[in-house]
């Protein structure tokens, strides 16, 4: 029966010992809620909940190597005098209190922080899990604080306005915003790339049809700017983004491209917390906005330039296994700050399966010696969550199966109504213990 944490005072009133049997669950919070109201715990040493109970002092533990030891336990605190019992609920209200007290455990991480942000100071550096030898730098001239916006335009001038002003509207205002139009046919979203022209920041550049993967290159080679920022013409992005991105290229001398958070909208809601892209998850999929990122513009040409073999989708994803290939390592900040629309229609939505596979093998070949160092890690992580190419957003629920995809819909439609019925509840446990 689940309780709510405002009826747990009264659900648990009258209980002479709570009992925390599991060797699988940790439940770390069901032994602190008991305790801290003086409750007398009998916990097994197989939970991480162990390390709360001193054995005897404010509370009890068994083990489950020694089955005996349960009985025993129970028995043992069954036959406390009140006085026992009490002092037992004292010292147990008391450790939560010492040890596990908000006031304790934000001290500790204070500490914690105030000493990570000490060394921070003095060294510079992120503290990467893997960290590639640094290829050297594109040696090419920029404008000192220059952020580069390119824009690759083909056909948007539905919501080009939309994604020029989330630029015009950000804290750091060194920006130049190229849009690179890619030999654009509809003629409402040839006048909005003229309306916009006369805006004194905005450069508008014609080309016949190219592609993503040579439009954004020859975007990042025809900037400016110190720093370089890609974003597509359907997106948005918040007005702190770019400030908060490149503080964090100042700051760090090994990260050379920064992302954050996404929130989609349009036909989706949904929010993805991204990851900073470390190998062996990377390697598989995905974890960051590849399509939105900041770069030190040098960096991105000296080892990051999109490959048109994947120009239909990955070509981006390429780029940041690339990046981190030669040492580029980037990091994402924990905070929306990148507005995906997701449309009928796009590219990505477009791609097919064939195309991923491809894309996927392309990639895997192409970086072979990089995929090889992490060769066991990768085939764990497959063996437990099933290939990459198949999540949509590494963050929704995955469910991997060799089944139908008929057969697990309607599995799991029966499962929810039978758990739904107590009576067949009932029957089914039946059935599973017999």
């Amino acid at each position: 029966m689940k309780i709510k944490p405002e009826q747990i005072n009264e659900s648990i009133r009258d209980a002479h010992v709570i009992i925390v049997p599991s060797i699988v669950d940790n439940m770390p919070y069901v032994v602190m809620e008991a305790m801290s109201i003086g409750k007398i715990v009998l916990a097994s040493i197989q939970g991480g909940q162990r390390e709360m109970i001193e054995d005897g002092v404010s509370g009890f533990l068994f083990d489950h190597n020694e089955p005996a030891s349960f009985g025993e336990q129970l028995k043992k605190i069954l036959s406390l005098n009140n006085e026992s019992l009490q002092r037992i609920s004292i010292n147990a209200c008391q450790r939560v209190h010492d040890d596990y007290s908000f006031e304790k455990v934000m001290q500790e991480k204070r500490s914690f922080l105030e000493q990570i942000i000490k060394d921070k100071q003095t060294t510079n550096q992120f503290p990467f899990l893997h960290q590639q030898e640094i290829k050297p730098n594109a040696k090419t001239s920029s404008a000192p604080g220059l952020l580069s916006v390119v824009v690759p335009f083909y056909n948007m001038g539905k919501y080009i306005e939309e994604c020029v002003e989330s630029v015009n509207k950000s804290t750091y205002k060194d920006i130049e915003l190229l849009i690179i139009n890619d030999g654009s046919t509809d003629s409402n979203s040839i006048e909005k790339l003229r309306l916009l022209s006369s805006q004194k920041n905005i450069t508008v550049i014609d080309q016949p049809n190219k592609g993503l993967a040579k439009t954004r290159n020859y975007g990042a080679a025809i900037a400016k700017g110190t720093y370089l920022s890609f974003l597509d013409a359907d997106d948005k992005v918040a007005a702190t983004y770019f400030e908060k991105a490149i503080h964090a290229l100042i700051r760090n001398d090994n990260v050379f491209f920064v992302g954050s958070w996404v929130q989609y909208f349009e036909n989706s809601q949904a929010l993805w917390p991204t990851f900073t892209p470390q190998p062996p998850y990377a390697l598989v999929h995905n974890p960051i906005n590849s399509s939105g990122l900041v770069y030190k513009r040098n960096a991105f040409l000296a080892g990051g330039l999109n490959d048109e073999k994947v120009d239909y989708g990955l070509e981006d994803y390429e780029s940041v296994i690339q990046m981190l290939h030669n040492g580029f390592n980037g990091v994402v900040l924990p905070e929306v700050l990148f507005y995906y629309r997701v449309r009928t229609g796009s590219m990505i939505r477009n791609i097919s399966n064939q195309k991923l596979l491809y894309s996927n093998k392309y990639i895997t070949e192409k970086y072979s010696a990089y995929y090889t160092k992490f060769a066991v890690q990768i085939i764990n992580l497959l063996n437990a969550n099933g290939p990459g190419h198949l999540y949509d957003n590494p963050t929704f629920e995955i469910n991997v199966s060799i089944k139908p995809a008929f057969e697990n819909m309607l599995f799991f439609k029966l499962k929810n109504f039978v758990k739904k019925n107590d009576r067949l509840k009932r029957i089914a446990l039946t059935l599973k213990k017999n």
